[in-house]
C-alpha cells in the first residue's frame, strides 16, 4: 500500500480512486455452500471514467452502503448462480455480513483489472476493513487511479514518479497499454504456437529423411545395375531426386486438397481456407526436398569396382553434399511492464503485507 508521501505525490496530480484486490470466499450464513470470488475494493471516487451499471441500475454509493452491520456489494451474475441466491441475499465475506443489491452487468475497467479466475464482487473500502481480510500473509493489490488534468504530462509523470520513489515498486500504465499481461499472455502463446510449429517441422523432416534412407537401401542393387552399364553418379542422383521431388508433391497436393475440405464438412468453426492453405503448403514443401538430402548425400552411389576396392575406381564417388540445421533463437521474455493511461495515470503495486 502507498505510503503518505506517495499519497500526497498521487493527489497533487489530480482526482484520486483507490482500489483493493483479492480472492476470497463467499459463503452462505448457514454454511450450507461458499464460491470463491475475485473480491474489489472501491472508494467513493470510483469510477473516474466511464459508468458502472447494474440490475437494477441504482447509484453505486446507494449499493454499497452500509445498513447497520450489513454492508451493501454488486456480484456477478455467475456468483448468484452458484450460490443459488438472488439479490437480497445475504452472504458472508470473512467477518462482515454482505447483502447481494444488485447484479453486474458492465465493470468500466474490467479490462485493465486483467483475467479473473473468478466472478466478480464489488463492495466498499469498509466492508473490506470489516471483513479482516487484510491482515499479515493477505496478497492485495492496491490499485490508484488517477484523473490527469493533462495527458500530455503522463511521460513527465513517470519520470518523475520514478525518480522521487525508486524502490516503490509500482507498474505505471496508461489508457493506451490498459492490460500489459493480456498483450504479453498473447505474445507468449503466439511465440508457443510458433516453436511447436518448427518442431513439428523438424520432427518431419526426420521422418522424411529416414523413409528416403529406407527407400534407398532397398534400390541398392538398381544403383549398382546403373553404375554397371555407366550411369554416373549425378546421374543416378537426380533420378532418385526426381522421385522423391514427385512424392513430396504428391504429398503437398494431398495436404491442400485436405485443408480445402476439412473447412467445408466443419463449417461450424469459423476458419479461413487461404490461409490454411498456405500453411499446408508452406509445412510440406520442406521436409520432403531437404529431408531428402541427408539420405542421398550418405547413400552409397560409387561405382560397384569401387565398392570392392579396385584400384583406380575412385574418380566415381558421388561427390558430397552440405546440409546443415540452423539453430532456433527464441527472444527472453520480460516479466515486468511499466503502463500509464492517456488521461488517467494508473499505479499498481502488489503488497504481501
Amino acid at each position: 500500500m502507498a505510503t503518505a508521501d506517495e499519497r500526497a505525490f498521487l493527489q497533487g496530480l489530480g482526482q484520486v480512486s483507490v482500489s483493493a484486490g483479492l480472492r476470497s470466499m463467499a459463503r452462505l450464513p448457514d454454511g450450507s455452500n461458499q464460491a470463491l470470488v475475485e473480491l474489489k475494493a472501491v472508494d467513493g471516487a470510483y469510477p473516474l471514467y466511464g459508468k458502472l451499471e447494474s440490475e437494477p441500475a441504482k447509484p453505486l454509493p446507494e449499493l454499497l452502503a452500509k445498513d447497520g452491520e450489513v454492508f451493501g456489494a454488486v456480484a456477478a451474475p455467475l456468483l448468484l448462480e452458484r450460490l443459488g441466491i438472488s439479490p437480497g441475499a445475504e452472504i458472508l465475506i470473512g467477518n462482515a455480513r454482505i447483502r447481494i443489491g444488485a447484479t453486474l452487468a458492465s465493470e468500466p475497467d474490467a479490462l485493465s483489472d486483467g483475467f479473473g479466475f473468478a466472478p466478480r464482487l464489488m463492495i466498499s473500502s469498509d466492508a473490506l476493513a470489516a471483513s479482516g481480510l487484510v491482515q499479515t500473509g493477505s496478497l492485495v493489490e492496491h490499485t490508484y487511479k488517477v484523473r490527469l488534468p493533462d495527458p500530455a504530462d503522463v511521460p513527465l509523470i513517470r519520470v518523475q514518479a520514478e525518480t522521487r520513489f525508486p524502490s516503490a515498486g509500482w507498474s505505471i500504465r496508461t489508457s493506451g497499454n490498459a492490460a500489459p499481461s493480456l498483450n504479453a499472455n498473447i505474445t507468449r502463446f503466439s511465440q508457443f504456437l510458433t516453436l511447436v510449429g518448427l518442431t513439428a517441422l523438424i520432427v518431419g523432416g526426420v521422418g522424411v529423411a529416414n523413409a528416403v534412407r529406407s527407400y534407398l537401401d532397398g534400390k541398392r542393387s538398381v544403383i549398382a545395375t546403373f553404375k554397371c552399364l555407366g550411369a554416373p553418379a549425378s546421374l543416378v542422383a537426380m533420378i532418385y531426386l526426381a522421385q522423391i521431388l514427385m512424392i513430396a508433391l504428391i504429398g503437398i497436393a494431398i495436404g491442400l486438397a485436405l485443408g480445402a475440405l476439412i473447412p467445408l464438412r466443419g463449417s461450424a468453426v469459423p476458419c479461413r481456407p487461404a490461409a490454411r492453405l498456405h500453411r499446408v503448403r508452406a509445412l510440406s514443401l520442406r521436409p520432403g526436398p531437404c529431408g531428402a538430402f541427408r539420405p542421398l548425400d550418405g547413400a552409397d552411389l560409387r561405382h560397384p569396382a569401387a565398392r570392392a576396392g579396385a584400384p583406380g575406381a575412385g574418380d566415381c564417388a558421388f561427390p558430397a553434399t552440405g546440409f546443415r540445421a540452423d539453430g532456433l533463437a527464441c527472444p527472453a521474455l520480460s516479466r515486468r511492464s511499466l503502463h500509464l493511461p492517456g488521461s488517467t495515470c494508473r499505479a499498481r503495486g502488489l503488497d504481501r503485507l
